[in-house]
């Protein structure tokens, strides 16, 4: 009797052909910069809020982003100006793209209450004790300071100029509409010192309040009727 066990074959294993594998996605070089400064910039706010502006150097943000040196140097040069970047990116970036956003609310109390309850988010931020710290540590560093004041400079008149637009609907003269933003922006910033260095609650909701009652004083009187704007 002839054996079956011959005529049964082991399957034979099918190797799938180079050109049937998901080709992997080659991400362009802008995008590995991209990445590469995220990392750095993630870690220099981390750095500088363990072991504060003076202790913080190049070596210890390479680390923390497990970048090289060389890779540092070649995206920031310097840890002055990641540091200037960092307060470029608090302060244009992301308080400039939440002013920017309020626009899709039709009453400026509206938009006023977003910027104020955004501005204190961002100014709650791990990003914020950072900027905090290279402001107070840069003092006595001339050419950084400068390079700040004059970066903050710029940016402060490019504020000026998203709240005309942002409040364009208000017959508000210029000067008084700036001064109200920079009130606002002083208060919020003093408060998030406060609760970055505080040990008690701190809470935003009265300020807030207070803020929205002048606001509503300011705008009543010079609202443009609608049959003219």
């Amino acid at each position: 009797m002839t054996s079956t066990s011959s005529s049964i074959r082991t399957p034979r294993k099918v190797s799938i052909s180079a050109a049937a594998r998901p080709a992997k996605v080659r991400r362009s070089q802008e995008e590995r910069t991209e990445e590469t400064r995220s990392k750095l910039i993630a870690a220099a706010v981390e750095v500088i809020n363990e072991v504060g502006f003076a202790k913080t150097t190049s070596l210890l943000i390479s680390k923390r982003a497990q970048v090289s040196r060389g890779a540092f140097q070649h995206q920031f040069g310097t840890v002055q100006n990641l540091m200037l970047h960092l307060v470029k990116h608090l302060s244009s970036d992301l308080v400039g793209q939440i002013e920017l956003e309020s626009v899709r609310y039709a009453s400026p109390t509206e938009r006023l209450r977003a910027i104020a309850l955004r501005y204190w988010s961002v100014y709650q931020s791990p990003e914020y004790r950072a900027v905090l710290l290279i402001w107070i540590g840069s003092v006595p560093h001339v050419e950084l300071a400068d390079r700040i004041n004059s970066l903050m400079q710029s940016i402060d008149g490019q504020r000026d100029r998203n709240w005309t637009e942002i409040f364009a609907d208000l017959a508000i003269p210029e000067q008084d509409l700036h001064i109200f933003r920079r009130m606002l922006l002083a208060a919020v910033r003093g408060l998030a010192i406060h609760a970055i260095y505080s040990r008690t609650q701190v809470s935003f909701d009265e300020i807030l309040s207070l803020v929205v009652r002048l606001w509503a004083q300011l705008t009543d009187r010079t609202r443009i009727p609608e049959s003219i704007a």
